[in-house]
């Protein structure tokens, strides 16, 4: 039975909480022989744990144990030991380059007008509890580059990902896609160096993203691509591997390609030797 001043908390969010929904009374004998009986609702933690917690410390915002856990303890407890976590440095980071003119950043972040929140100004634990644990070779990205840092416009993202969202990227529109210039370069299989030389030499955009080398006209390859592989006579190698296997130098077999002879005339033409009498 539900008391007289009950308040009903399913949808509400309280620290790493979100309240699911209320699953009865719990009593609990008093020492004076008496009785006191109190809600209880399940809930789910930020990590993905649902259990059940009573009311009264559910607006606590406790969580399941998993910010309890060795790392975290790292994490929450004294200021040499934050010092040391990725989330420490993001965070001081973030506060430098937008709240401190003499940092080498500010210019392109405080400068500009972009700010921090002053939760996450007041308390780097408030910070962590917003954002959780920061991957491994990741920072902290704005969804909206021109927006401030916020538990709404902030994420972890990959490095490349971060990369791609900058303010200065080149974006090119072409074909229909838009893409930055870091991704039109893997879209395409080439260096990305290639298309921002062409852009500074203002060619055509066309030409920009034409994927082969303009000087040899041979498309660009990595080491590990398909078309870097010949195939003759069934067999699909390196040009090192085909050379061990007919007897014929990687170089000459290189040269050879070079100059346009056909593959059959590259592997089965022996290079003439001169023999002295």
């Amino acid at each position: 039975m539900r008391a007289h001043n009950f308040e009903d908390l399913t949808g509400q969010t309280f620290g790493r909480l979100i309240v699911l929904r209320y699953l009865g009374n719990r009593v609990h004998d008093l020492p004076n022989g008496g009785a006191k009986q109190h809600s209880v609702w399940l809930c789910r933690c930020r990590c993905g744990r649902e259990w059940p917690v009573d009311v009264g410390r559910v607006k606590d915002g406790p969580s399941c144990g998993c910010f309890s856990s060795r790392t975290m303890i790292g994490w929450r407890s004294t200021t040499h030991g934050l010092a040391e976590t990725r989330e420490y440095r993001r965070w001081c980071h973030m506060k430098g380059r937008c709240c401190n003119p003499t940092d080498s950043q500010y210019a392109g972040y405080g400068g500009r007008g972009i700010t921090v929140c002053q939760q996450w100004i007041d308390s780097f634990e408030r910070f962590l509890d917003d954002m959780g644990p920061c991957p491994p070779k990741w920072t902290l990205e704005r969804k909206d580059v021109n927006g401030g840092y916020n538990p709404a416009n902030c994420i972890w993202a990959p490095m490349k990902d971060q990369q791609n969202n900058r303010r200065n990227n080149h974006v090119l529109y072409f074909d229909g896609i838009t893409l930055t210039v870091q991704q039109w370069a893997e879209k395409l299989k080439m260096p990305a160096s290639a298309i921002l030389a062409r852009i500074r030499l203002k060619k055509p955009l066309e030409e920009c993203l034409y994927p082969y080398n303009l000087r040899t006209g041979r498309p660009y390859t990595s080491t590990t691509s398909p078309r870097n592989l010949i195939e003759f006579s069934g067999k699909s190698m390196t040009i090192a591997e085909w050379g061990r296997e007919v007897g014929i130098g990687a170089t000459t077999i290189r040269e050879r390609l070079h100059r346009g002879w056909t593959v059959e005339e590259t592997l089965t033409k022996f290079p003439k030797v001169c023999v002295q009498i």
